[in-house]
């Protein structure tokens, strides 16, 4: 490869050298702003890496570690067909789950964003999602990425500040997920709040873009909150701020999805591993209803009313839920 250069050489005059200067200090590429944090750390919310007047940075972890043994591991249970079914119990020790939160605003402190590393070692599932969020006022903040859908009121933030159990056994064969989608929240009136949701299926995990439907899921939530306006951080479970005064939670929430087995009919076992029958059979399952039955397509509408007081160190809440099944494609 052959080629010319040539190069010249220009003298700057003063002058012209100080509005050069003036571009470089002018260029946001060349601004730097001072960190005025520290690696401060607050509990429950992480450490305040960086923060100055344009863009903010804050680390937070949350893992887990369990010791499973299902005793006996070799016995057998019935589902809702009659059918005898052996019991693959487990007995494993496990590192089972690390998230990593990243979190901070961009510009202006009503532009944030959010990036989690989230893994769990049980299934070798590791998953990098996230969220960007802007605040116009208390009543109104939307955002895009990842969302819950707000069918029920552990998906509406309280994570992880409620025992480990304490999903899994009480709502996992019958809630929503997480999905991609848009939102919106805020404080409609004084002491009574709101969610809306818009996203691509009820639950997003293992499940590609390819094989998605072009049904979005919907959900909405309303939350009051009488006597004190809030009900803690989250609005978790367990009364550790200790409340002097009576916190009381009302909340209902509904959620609408046309949700399909995304896969092949032929492949016995679907991705969409969400939806479950009440024994726990995956619902989209070949012979889940009945041999040689395989369900491609069903509606998924779930209404939950939740109730709860928090006061001096105690707590009760409450859940009610619906979740039928209709319009069913086979």
């Amino acid at each position: 490869m052959l080629g010319y250069y040539k190069f010249e050489s220009t003298v700057l005059e003063p002058d012209t050298l100080a509005g050069k200067h003036a571009e470089i200090e002018m260029d946001p590429a060349n601004t730097v702003y001072e960190n005025t944090a520290a690696g401060e750390f607050t509990p429950g919310k992480g450490f305040q890496l960086v923060k100055n007047d344009f863009a903010s940075l804050n680390l937070s972890i949350y893992a887990s570690a369990r010791w499973v043994n299902q005793v006996s591991g070799d016995s057998t249970w019935t589902d809702h067909q009659g059918r005898n079914l052996a019991f693959d119990g487990r007995n494993d020790i496990y590192w089972q789950r690390a998230m990593i939160w990243l979190t901070g605003f961009l510009s202006t402190p009503k532009l944030t964003y959010m990036a989690t590393v989230w893994t769990v070692t049980t299934t070798q599932q590791t998953l990098v999602y996230g969220n960007i969020k802007y605040t116009f006022g208390k009543r109104l903040t939307v955002g895009i990425g990842i969302i819950p859908n707000a069918c029920i009121r552990s998906l509406q933030g309280p994570f992880p500040f409620f025992a480990s159990t304490d999903r899994t056994m009480a709502e996992d064969a019958l809630r929503g997920g997480f999905t991609n989608g848009i939102f919106a929240t805020g404080e409609a009136i004084p002491k009574v709040r709101y969610t809306l949701g818009l996203g691509n299926n009820l639950s997003i995990l293992g499940v590609k873009a390819a094989n998605l439907t072009r049904h979005f899921s919907k959900s909405a939530s309303v939350s009051w909150f009488p006597t004190t306006g809030e009900f803690g951080p989250r609005g978790g479970n367990g009364d550790l701020e200790h409340h002097e005064k009576l916190a009381t939670r009302f909340g209902i929430s509904y959620c609408h999805s046309r949700e399909n087995r995304f896969n092949n009919v032929g492949t016995p076992s679907p991705d969409n591993t969400q939806v479950r029958m009440s024994d726990g059979l995956l619902f989209f399952e070949t012979d889940a209803f009945i041999q040689g039955l395989t369900v491609v397509e069903a509606d998924f509408d779930q209404t939950s009313v939740d109730l709860g007081i928090k006061y001096k160190g105690l707590h009760c809440i409450q859940n009610f839920i619906t979740a039928p099944y209709q319009r069913l494609m086979l």
